[in-house]
């Protein structure tokens, strides 16, 4: 720690030449005056001493045949004294460090810990709703109250804590944890979602009250999740597939005069800061022209902890209205390959293609198109044990 002593109260370079430096440097030890770093050459003497000794080695040169010179000052104290008569900089590091001071006492980061099924975004969220958020003032947090209200208002959270480290609050929590086995233990029924003529049945648990061939509706009883026995009624979750033949219409419609949106190739690019949610624009004037929009937004990070404070590059893509004319056959397998785009977001064991139905206007076609598919129909449906079901 010596050397940064040194650095504190500030210390200097010297070189003493003469034919009797030597002698000074006999009076500076006597006198308990420390030299370090000494070197000898070519007849100078150089070596380190402290601010406050070296006015007392120029008292002891006195008789002496020899010069003393300071090279260099090193040290804090020195400095200091160069920016003492910048009132503008000094002004600027004072009000820096108020500046610091005051931001301490908010929140500025929100971290969550122990979070595996739930949402890091879904968890700050309801902390929004409690009055946790990022910018607000840190003597607001109360861990206990916070925290079980928090609890209370998120599903899925055994236990929380909130923690303060500096301007950093970290939400610590446990989730709650339904096993395999006890998700199977909740009592419940298999439903029908749609209607549709029963092709198959699979049923690894419960009893089916359907039998193939039959036909069902939308909500129908597929499989029972009470059993009954001589002398008592037993629940159980009712699990298994039950494969039907159902009817699907899907439909498109189109105009054979379209306006779309054509891309220029002109991007106009602006930039924004985020500080505590509240966002600085740093340009003026607004986009007039119609566009496609997205942003690339960074967070600032410290230390490889992120604060809340967010750059963002705004493109927009500066687009122009085109009027396009289609022709019958090919609005139709536009409308027709839309449909099928459909027919895939399902999934069908089997879609069959039925029936085609155009309807045309002076302005467009709708079509409408048939399938008989192949599906899994059965759904959950908990059984609720305190009302009639």
């Amino acid at each position: 720690m010596v050397w940064l002593w040194r650095f504190l109260i500030g210390y200097l370079t010297i070189k003493i030449n003469g034919e009797y430096g030597e002698q000074i440097l006999n009076r500076a030890a006597a006198n308990g005056i420390s030299i370090w770093n000494l070197h000898y050459k070519n007849g100078c003497i150089s070596g380190n001493i402290s601010a406050q000794n070296f006015c007392k080695l120029r008292t002891l040169k006195r008789g002496i045949k020899c010069k003393i010179k300071i090279v260099k000052k090193h040290g804090y104290i020195f400095r200091i004294k160069k920016y003492k008569k910048r009132v503008g900089f000094v002004s600027g590091v004072a009000i820096f460090s108020a500046i610091l001071v005051f931001l301490s006492n908010f929140v500025w980061i929100i971290n969550v810990e122990g979070n595996s099924n739930l949402s890091t975004k879904e968890i700050i969220s309801s902390c929004k709703k409690i009055g946790i958020y990022e910018g607000m003032r840190k003597k607001k947090v109360n861990n206990k109250y916070d925290s079980q209200r928090l609890q209370l208002l998120q599903s899925g959270i055994a236990w929380c804590s909130l923690n303060l480290e500096g301007s950093v609050l970290t939400v610590n929590l446990s989730e709650t944890a339904i096993s395999d086995k006890e998700q199977r233990q909740n009592p419940s029924n298999l439903k029908a979602a749609f209607e549709g003529k029963i092709k198959k049945i699979d049923i690894t648990s419960g009893d089916a009250v359907i039998k193939v061939g039959d036909t069902v509706s939308k909500g129908d009883l597929l499989v029972s999740g009470v059993k009954q026995n001589l002398s008592s009624t037993l629940f159980v979750h009712s699990e298994g597939i039950v494969i039907a033949e159902t009817k699907r219409t899907f439909s498109a419609e189109g105009e054979f005069t379209q306006t779309t949106q054509q891309m220029t190739g002109d991007i106009i690019k602006r930039f924004t800061i985020d500080f505590f949610n509240l966002k600085i624009p740093l340009y003026l004037g607004n986009i007039k022209q119609q566009h496609s929009y997205h942003a690339n937004i960074k967070n600032l990070t410290i230390f490889d902890k992120e604060i809340p404070i967010k750059f963002a590059c705004e493109k927009y893509d500066i687009c122009k209205e085109t009027t396009v004319i289609y022709e019958k056959s090919v609005l139709e397998e536009m409308l027709y390959t839309d449909i099928k785009k459909q027919v895939k977001g399902f999934e069908f064991l089997n879609a069959t293609e039925g029936e085609k139905e155009f309807t045309y206007t002076d302005k467009g076609i709708l079509l409408k198109i048939t399938y008989i598919c192949e599906e899994n129909i059965a759904v959950q449906d908990k059984i609720l044990l305190d009302t009639e079901n």
